[in-house]
């Protein structure tokens, strides 16, 4: 009974999207010392965004209902960064700020994260 249980239970939650992903996700990124400054400066204000569940959450659905969610549907672009990740690019620092202040982030009823492209820098407004 107990086993039995157990694989219907891993069953559902993977039918739910809540299953353990098992494989490696991302591969690891190396790192260069440069002075990246410009690229901030070039981006802001901007997030970059996860998704916390690629079964679910659907990347280009998500970039074209959230940004009207927010309001801020005509003052942004968004891109597809492929492997789950996104880029929101604001055209005012007050819509970022507006957007950061409503948490917690979550489409098709799974959260994403979201994180300000000046978050090492001084330029994030947090």
């Amino acid at each position: 009974m107990g086993s039995s249980y157990r694989s219907k239970s891993a069953h559902m939650a993977d039918i739910k999207g809540k299953g353990i992903l098992y494989e490696d996700d991302d591969a690891p990124i190396k790192l260069t010392d440069q002075d990246d400054s410009h690229v901030t400066k070039e981006y802001y204000p901007s997030l970059i965004g996860k998704v916390f569940n690629p079964k679910k959450q659907n990347v280009e659905k998500l970039l074209q209902t959230v940004p009207t969610q927010w309001g801020v549907q005509e003052r942004v672009t968004a891109n597809d960064l492929g492997n789950g990740k996104f880029l929101i690019n604001f055209t005012s620092e007050e819509d970022l700020k507006s957007v950061l202040g409503k948490v917690p982030f979550h489409f098709n009823y799974c959260m994403f994260v979201l994180v300000c492209l000046g978050l090492m820098g001084t330029n994030c407004p947090w």
